[in-house]
């Protein structure tokens, strides 16, 4: 009898360990922080609404980032940007680092859109792709785009009986 109680308490403690080291394990492979939580990137809660009248239009998103952040969010480190609409298209992008003040650093990124069709589309994340290593979507605030309808440009025409020139 004495030997089954080891051999049960011998089963049961490597259950136990093995729960354990499997738990931490899983824990550090799934919940290792990626570069832009790391950095602490907070965007604004942002508000764009415009018609496209050309082929593109660039706008400023805002966002925060402590001074003391080890992973400095630059125009060569942010591999690639895209919103999380697939008829609105980055064509171009930039990121500028503005003043610090009570220890963030304001950033600047400057981009330039396009969009596909003449529907009304909206867009509240941005998927940034940080180094080549991960993509994190995050939420920007709400955007709302459009492209400028083309409209007929005749001439003027008389009304009545008033000509206009």
């Amino acid at each position: 009898m004495k030997r089954s109680q080891i051999f049960l308490a011998l089963v049961v403690g490597l259950l136990a360990v093995g729960t354990i080291t499997g738990m931490l394990m899983n824990n550090a492979l799934h919940h290792q922080p990626t570069h832009a939580t790391e950095a602490q990137l907070i965007f604004a809660d942002n508000y764009i609404s415009y018609v496209i009248e050309d082929e593109t239009m660039a706008f400023n998103l805002f966002a925060i980032q402590p001074a003391d952040s080890p992973h400095k969010v630059t125009t060569d480190n942010i591999t690639s940007l895209d919103i999380e609409n697939e008829n609105i298209d980055i064509v171009d992008f930039s990121v500028d680092s503005g003043i610090t003040h009570k220890g963030y650093t304001l950033i600047n990124f400057i981009i330039a859109v396009s969009v596909r069709g003449n529907e009304i589309e909206t867009a509240d994340e941005l998927a940034l792709s940080w180094d080549e290593q991960s993509i994190v979507h995050l939420k920007i605030g709400e955007m709302t785009l459009k492209n400028k309808e083309k409209t007929h440009s005749g001439g003027f025409s008389p009304v009545g009986a008033y000509t206009v020139a």
